[in-house]
């Protein structure tokens, strides 16, 4: 997305997603061992992105996507594992009876480098636009912010590598490696989540 990217990956975009792609496989795997069913959802943002402006490039025409394809095609046939993603940036699946809008994040702005308020206002948004169709979602699930956070049905992932030339060296902001992990019961919706 930014010409000083190339200088601080440790391997170029090609070698990303097929990298990436196995890893991504081999998880899946692993867990099929120790689970009977896994369903598995892809939403895609602004890093795997083709341009520096999301104005310049179609939203769809992104490598997050490709990696899902990848994916979605290696577990194939893997008894009780599915994998779904959407051409859209966002999707609303149910886990337990309760809804949950997946989306990257990159929409919710900060407010000096918090997103409480973008979080709450998106949030706000969602519901109110899903209320015109009698839809609704229980919770809100978002990354992009790379820092854990929780607040009123809204969830905001961690981030897998933490700190990166980017975000230390241009924002001064680094965050321990991290992923959200929710308890979700039937009757009671989250009942419990761990970083």
């Amino acid at each position: 997305m930014r010409g000083n990217q190339q200088a601080s990956t440790e391997f170029g975009i090609v070698t990303q997603t097929m990298v990436v792609s196995e890893l991504v496989t081999d998880f899946i795997i692993f867990l099929s061992g120790y689970f009977e069913k896994i369903r598995c959802y892809g939403v895609y943002g602004n890093h795997g992105r083709l341009t520096k402006s999301p104005m310049d490039s179609h939203p769809a025409e992104n490598l997050d996507r490709l990696v899902y394809y990848i994916v979605k095609e290696r577990v194939k046939g893997i008894k009780g594992v599915s994998f779904d993603y959407t051409e859209a940036q966002h999707m609303i699946v149910k886990v337990n009876g309760w809804k949950f809008w997946l989306e990257h994040g990159d929409t919710v702005r900060s407010w000096m480098g918090i997103p409480f308020y973008g979080g709450q206002r998106e949030k706000a948004r969602i519901d109110d636009m899903l209320a015109t169709y009698r839809e609704h979602a229980d919770y809100v699930v978002v990354g992009h912010h790379h820092n854990p956070a929780t607040f009123n049905g809204l969830y905001f992932n961690g981030a897998f590598i933490g700190g990166d030339l980017y975000s230390i060296g241009r924002l001064r902001r680094a965050s321990i490696p991290s992923q959200k992990i929710l308890g979700i019961n039937e009757n009671h919706g989250v009942v419990w989540e761990r970083n």
